[in-house]
């Protein structure tokens, strides 16, 4: 969906027309798939950071335009709100030192968007959710200029016949809205890891990426507050998800998918089941009708309109073969650089370490007998409402807190992968980062709740928090180490 439309709004027409492309597309990817097309010998890793522009009181500041005009960076673009910018990395092979150029790729793009934001008077701030952000930030006004978000705004709100979503999350101080819009989707801003499986191995790896999802959302959680109320650990989970819901299915189609971003079952024998699920059971949200004849332009987009936590996403490499990866959507912006290296290390080297343990295991029948994806569900969701305070059902079937799960089983196995891996040193301190984030408790919403209750709630005292927070940010220190 990154890629700019040539429309605000569709006809009746340009829908008819992008579903048979999108049917005859869906087709064709499952013959590539047959003809053993994707691109299987090397792995390779990336990442999207998206991050919110304040100004100096911490409030948002529109003028993502403004800004990316000039940076003038091709790593950058705009998100569906004027104050979030999104950089997206190079791509690294996983091989002994990718998350020191990961860092490095991210250290470099951020020094040039920091010297903008100087001249611009403004500040980056990454975390899941800005946490002065007012109903005030959240109309229409302040989306991006980009045709494609004003398309899907229409698009939202033609679906809907005109009525709005209402927000409700009871726990801790609960928040209930009446009204909102879909531009309170752009509230929640994240770190999201691709990684390119090997082909043969891609279901497996997709299954892990499920599996894992509510340990990493625990360990990641950032987004604590949302118009001055503490709600969630990870707030962006409920709040993205009742934004979106109910999901667009194809006229006529009731459907469990309709309202589950975590999915309904583990992916049984091919990535291209889920693609398919596309096809049959989602409404086109934007009919971009392309006259492209390669890239399958329709199947690409439409895919980048349904908001699993886990995706996958088709690509070419440059010669034209496609690759298949997986976007893990779980992890909030983080509160530091270092964190967000010790948040790829623990991902790298859980996934590999998970489909190494497990292998043909992790094929969905043979998943579903040793933890069903209800389980796996739950999981998620309870690590995205309590954190490093959650328990949850492994795979022997016990129920234990994700904190000691983390602790006992999962860092070292990341741990014994990275170094078959034949990481460097520097590179492993980075699970060191982890365990000691985990060990303490403090991650990005602990750190955020804490200062709280040391110094009140409050619309000044969430500013406070919001420029504290930055200021720290700026040190580079991991969360765990910050003071209050």
């Amino acid at each position: 969906m990154g890629e700019e439309t040539t429309k605000s709004r569709y006809s009746k027409a340009d829908e008819k027309a992008f579903a048979a492309k999108l049917l005859r597309e869906t087709a064709t990817i499952r013959r590539w798939e047959r003809e053993g097309r994707f691109a299987s010998r090397k792995q390779y890793v990336g990442q999207e950071v998206e991050f919110c522009l304040a100004d100096h009181s911490f409030l948002p500041a529109s003028i993502n335009a403004k800004f990316l005009k000039q940076l003038d960076s091709p790593q950058a673009t705009t998100e569906l709100a004027a104050f979030n910018v999104e950089y997206n990395s190079h791509r690294t092979e996983l091989s002994p030192g990718f998350i020191l150029r990961m860092r490095q790729d991210f250290v470099d793009f951020m020094q040039r968007a920091f010297n903008v934001a100087e001249i611009l008077s403004v500040h980056l701030v990454m975390a899941g959710i800005l946490p002065t952000i007012s109903p005030a930030d959240l109309g229409t006004a302040m989306t991006s200029r980009d045709k494609r978000y004003h398309a899907l705004l229409e698009r939202f709100v033609r679906w809907r016949g005109g009525r709005f979503s209402s927000i409700l999350i009871p726990e801790n101080d609960g928040l209930e809205l009446g009204l909102s819009t879909v531009l309170m989707e752009a509230v929640t801003t994240s770190q999201q890891l691709h990684l390119q499986p090997p082909a043969k191995q891609a279901v497996q790896y997709y299954n892990a990426a499920q599996l894992l999802a509510g340990p990493i959302a625990a360990a990641t959680a950032n987004s604590p507050f949302f118009l001055g109320r503490n709600l969630w650990a990870e707030t962006r989970v409920p709040l993205f998800e009742q934004i979106l819901r109910p999901r667009f299915l194809a006229p006529g189609l009731q459907d469990e998918r309709a309202n589950d971003f975590f999915g309904h079952s583990y992916v049984s024998d091919s990535l291209i089941e889920l693609y398919e699920d596309n096809a049959k059971y989602f409404a086109v949200m934007l009919a971009e009708v392309s006259k492209a004849r390669h890239g399958l332009p329709h199947l690409r987009l439409h895919n980048g309109t349904i908001w699993r936590w886990n995706r996958p996403v088709l690509d070419f490499e440059e010669d034209g073969t496609p690759t298949l990866r997986i976007e893990h959507r779980v992890m909030s912006s983080s509160p530091s650089s270092a964190d967000m290296c010790a948040n790829i290390a623990l991902f790298i080297g859980l996934m590999r370490g998970l489909v190494r343990e497990l292998g043909t295991g992790l094929k969905g029948p043979q998943l579903e007998r040793q933890l069903p994806c209800a389980q796996a569900r739950a999981n998620f969701y309870a690590c995205a409402l309590h954190g490093l305070d959650a328990k949850v059902t492994w795979l022997d079937g016990r129920r234990r807190s994700v904190k000691k799960l983390l602790l006992d089983q999962l860092l070292p196995l990341a741990r014994r992968e990275l170094k078959q891996l034949k990481l460097e040193p520097r590179e492993l301190e980075y699970l060191d980062i982890m365990e000691q984030r985990i060990a303490t408790g403090i991650n990005g919403a602990t750190w955020q709740r804490r200062y709280v209750q040391a110094h009140g709630a409050g619309s000044a005292n969430i500013r406070r928090l919001t420029g504290s927070y930055w200021r720290r940010q700026l040190q580079g220190m991991p969360v765990h180490r910050w003071s209050l």
